[in-house]
């Protein structure tokens, strides 16, 4: 009993060593020229904002470059607004990386096309829901398709503030 409790804590030593050794992250600088460190940005806060719509993916297709047809969504913490063919929005809730959307309204004009396969792709979604995940400065919305989106402008925060 002793040589295995003399192992544990030789491993536990040679564990906190490890740690000890690793390099701290170099903070950076402010306008002032003190170092700061920077805050870690929730899912939250860099959902923020407006998007546009680059790509979608259907299961079993091929990523669709949808760039050039002006589809936007614009999260502000408690609602979603898209214009994909028709306006809609609705209450969303995000938790662990997950947004569900409550009652969404839409407008109900008919959409041919392109415009029209992305809105069918991404009401589905709406009604399931999307797991969020941040790819570069990209989101990318996984759900019934995958949907990447660019931000459009500055991230808008709680606090004002620009991460």
């Amino acid at each position: 009993m002793k040589k295995l409790l003399a192992a544990v804590s030789m491993i536990a030593l040679m564990g906190a060593g490890c740690s000890a050794s690793s390099p701290a992250p170099s903070p950076r600088p402010t306008d002032n020229g003190e170092p700061t460190t920077a805050p870690k940005m929730s899912m939250g806060q860099f959902i923020t904002g407006s998007w546009k719509i680059k790509s979608m993916q259907t299961v079993g297709g091929e990523s669709q470059d949808v760039s050039g047809l002006g589809l936007t969504v614009r999260f502000d913490g408690e609602r979603m607004q898209a214009k994909v063919c028709n306006l809609m929005g609705g209450k969303y809730t995000l938790k662990d990386d997950v947004m569900v959307f409550g009652p969404v309204e839409s407008t109900l004009m008919f959409c041919e096309g392109k415009p029209g396969e992305v809105e069918v792709a991404f009401s589905n979604g709406l009604e399931k829901g999307y797991k969020m995940v941040k790819q570069g400065d990209n989101l990318v919305m996984q759900g019934a398709a995958v949907f990447v989106l660019q931000r459009e402008g500055e991230p808008i925060t709680d606090d004002g503030k620009v991460y």
